[in-house]
């Protein structure tokens, strides 16, 4: 049997990004969290999600210097990128969680500096087989490949982008 139960919390960082929590409201464990209680089931707890509860479970998991500055309880349909691809650029407007398109660019390009070094590695070692070969051709083509990875995150379709959707479907290739 499962009883899980959790609500959700969007809490804005001193950075001003957005980190969400799952507050558990009914679990199973062997411990009997603060404000919760024992359930008829064995094992299993309930806690209301009271704003003193919330606070001292933030107060456990975040360090005192690095808090959030506030926090408020959401529904899922508030967050608006369900993939997460860029949920480090999420910022809570209030009213939903939607990514910063200013702070998505500049993680799509970090995204891209990442497959560069990968695919760079790779390059590397057939334009060296190229040039063992005496292969010019080659080489060029290679080397062709190489600096299109090198350009790559400044491509400027990255600051033309208007939405996180349009960042999602740019690719090197």
């Amino acid at each position: 049997m499962n009883l899980n139960r959790s609500v959700l919390i969007a809490m804005t960082m001193p950075d001003d990004s957005v980190q969400i929590m799952n507050f558990a409201v009914v679990a199973r464990g062997d411990v009997l969290p603060s404000g919760a209680q024992w359930l008829k089931e064995p094992g299993w707890w309930l806690r209301d999600p009271l704003p003193a509860t919330i606070e001292e479970e933030i107060s456990k998991v975040f360090p005192a210097g690095d808090r959030p500055v506030r926090w408020r309880r959401i529904e899922p349909a508030e967050i608006k990128e369900q993939d997460r691809v860029f949920r480090g650029a999420w910022k809570d407007t209030g009213s939903s969680i939607e990514p910063d398109l200013v702070v998505a660019r500049i993680l799509k390009a970090d995204m891209i500096r990442k497959e560069r070094k990968a695919a760079l590695a790779e390059l590397d070692n057939e334009w060296m087989r190229a040039v063992g070969q005496k292969d010019k051709a080659e080489e060029d083509r290679i080397e062709a490949e190489r600096q299109k990875w090198r350009d790559a995150p400044a491509d400027p379709r990255i600051e033309a982008a208007q939405t996180v959707e349009e960042l999602k479907q740019i690719k090197v290739v």
